[in-house]
């Protein structure tokens, strides 16, 4: 909820800053958002060239199960009917940029299979190496939003077409995926917008 005074904790030299008061680098505005006049040490570690982890490349293609059973992750043209480990209910829509939105189930080797899932997916023309080249690509561009909670600084981008979303804690990605030409909306996901001028 916004307030008329709004504090974030930034971390510039541990202090917290209210709207409206300069920060290094810039300030932050009555609206909420990160004006930024250069990159400070806040932000210095956009220069750094996105890492994927294994662990979490397999999340973004495959999906990786939660503790709720819950599939996150998963957006390979992969997950599809002619695959046994994914169950597909039903295909939502196909996006004009040829992303494609499902709800599927994951099926282990045991038989069991996650809960229902819906996801956005690469075009079928894509390839898992597509995809993380250009989740990649995305990640190096400069950050679109920071979540002060826990420093994940929010990445946009098009690359043939499909519009990309990357998130990174530092240089190291925590997911990436398609939008389906419906960005994130920054505030209500807790993410402050940066501006840079």
């Amino acid at each position: 909820m916004w307030k008329e005074v709004i504090f974030y904790s930034l971390k510039n030299n541990g202090v917290t800053v209210a709207a409206g008061k300069s920060v290094e680098g810039g300030v932050i505005g009555d609206d909420g958002k990160f004006y930024s006049n250069k990159l400070s040490d806040e932000f210095k570690r956009l220069e750094y060239k996105t890492f994927i982890s294994e662990k979490t490349e397999n999340k973004i293609l495959r999906g990786e199960l939660n503790s709720k059973k819950i599939v996150i992750g998963g957006h390979s043209p992969e997950i599809n009917d002619m695959s046994t480990k994914y169950w597909i209910k039903e295909t939502i829509k196909i996006n004009p940029d040829g992303t494609r939105v499902v709800r599927y189930k994951k099926i282990f080797p045991d038989g069991t299979s996650s809960k229902l899932k819906k996801s956005i997916i690469f075009p079928e023309t894509w390839s898992d190496t597509d995809i993380i080249n250009s989740i990649k690509q995305i990640g190096d561009t400069e950050a679109i939003g920071v979540r002060v909670r826990d420093q994940t600084t929010i990445h946009r981008g098009t690359v043939n077409g499909v519009q990309i979303e990357v998130m990174k804690i530092g240089s190291y990605t925590t997911s990436g995926y398609p939008t389906g030409g419906y960005p994130m909306d920054l505030i209500k996901n807790d993410f402050i917008p940066i501006i840079f001028e």
